[in-house]
């Protein structure tokens, strides 16, 4: 809710219920989801895993 000086108070939790019905509402509308193959090639994208401890680990072979 904007206050006097406009700017806004925001949660100090995230609140994930909200935010992903919104835009699953709008992805779902607009067809982001859906996929129509033509003649180009597959891709993948990786994601790479979180880190458990917070901290990254450089293996260097």
């Amino acid at each position: 809710m904007p206050t006097q000086n406009n700017t806004m108070e925001l949660s100090k939790n995230y609140i994930p219920a909200t935010t992903e019905e919104k835009w699953n509402e709008h992805w779902q509308k607009k067809g982001y989801f859906r996929s129509k193959p033509d003649g180009r090639p597959a891709f993948t994208v990786v994601i790479p895993l979180p880190m458990s401890r917070g901290c990254f680990i450089w293996v260097i072979p």
